[in-house]
């Protein structure tokens, strides 16, 4: 493997290296080069509704897959109610095309009381993962396999409580307090969709929400979130993610751009790089 030197930019030593396993200048490593250092990346791509429809044609995995993308991740679920409807032709056109392909989900987590209820805050997550495992199954009957690529949830919301169907933050807690029950429930969904799976599920948590949900979490709940592999989210230039929650260092993907392009999409994706190895779960 290449030597990256440790400011994570792709600098001489890095560049020297690639010239000489390629046998020719290389001032840009594209991910082809990449793979011809013995450097297995995959370019991953995930999807949602807001892919498709409203003018947007249905995603062609074939042009997909000429484009490079290795990994789809399509959004099958939000909260206890919301399906992606594009998500089952989603897996089983990745299936098709030797796509390695696994579900996220949107998490939604609330409580109907402002009281501190841990068998409440349990439920609501069983609900939403069982939401998610519903889904999930549907899609690999649709795709006639189970998927390749971990399962993801995505942490973008903090706990809150619905009082008279709003949507409002919860009032009279600390930060510190709404902080460790998003924890709670971000673990009890993990554990629901790990038992059912057999497979340890990844995240989606950028280091904007790590602050806004977790960071004043108990120390121990936030050693057994690190338990699982963080995706993370970081839009910078370089040869690695500047913008990792602590104790993510070894993160599972890197997202690197929320306004990517690739043919066989119309507008923009989300696009991310992992290496071979972490993908394959099948």
């Amino acid at each position: 493997l290449l030597a990256v030197e440790p400011d994570g930019i792709l600098g001489p030593v890095t560049l020297a290296a690639a010239r000489s396993r390629l046998g020719r200048k290389a001032d840009v490593l594209e991910l082809a080069d990449l793979r011809g250092c013995g450097v297995d990346v995959r370019l991953c791509v995930d999807l949602s509704g807001h892919n498709e429809g409203g003018g947007k044609r249905p995603v062609d995995f074939a042009r997909v897959k000429c484009a490079g993308v290795r990994v789809c991740w399509p959004k099958l679920t939000e909260g206890t109610s919301y399906i992606n409807r594009e998500a089952l032709r989603q897996a089983r056109e990745a299936e098709r095309y030797g796509l390695a392909w696994g579900g996220y989900h949107f998490a939604d987590p609330s409580l109907d009381r402002t009281s501190y209820d841990v068998v409440a805050l349990e439920a609501d997550a069983r609900a939403e993962a069982e939401h998610y495992l519903r889904q999930r199954a549907a899609a690999a009957e649709s795709a006639g396999a189970e998927p390749s690529a971990a399962d993801i949830l995505d942490l973008e919301r903090g706990v809150s409580a619905r009082i008279r169907g709003k949507l409002l933050a919860l009032t009279g807690w600390t930060s510190a307090r709404r902080h460790e029950v998003t924890a709670l429930w971000a673990l009890a969904w993990l554990t629901v969709v790990e038992q059912a799976t057999g497979r340890r599920p990844w995240i989606y948590l950028p280091l904007w929400a790590f602050d806004a949900y977790f960071r004043r979490a108990p120390p121990a709940l936030l050693a057994c979130l690190r338990g699982y592999r963080n995706m993370v989210a970081s839009y910078n230039a370089g040869a690695e993610p500047a913008r990792i929650p602590p104790g993510w260092e070894d993160w599972a993907a890197w997202q690197y751009t929320g306004h990517g392009r690739v043919v066989g999409v119309d507008g923009d994706v989300d696009l991310s790089v992992a290496l071979g190895r972490d993908i394959e779960v099948r």
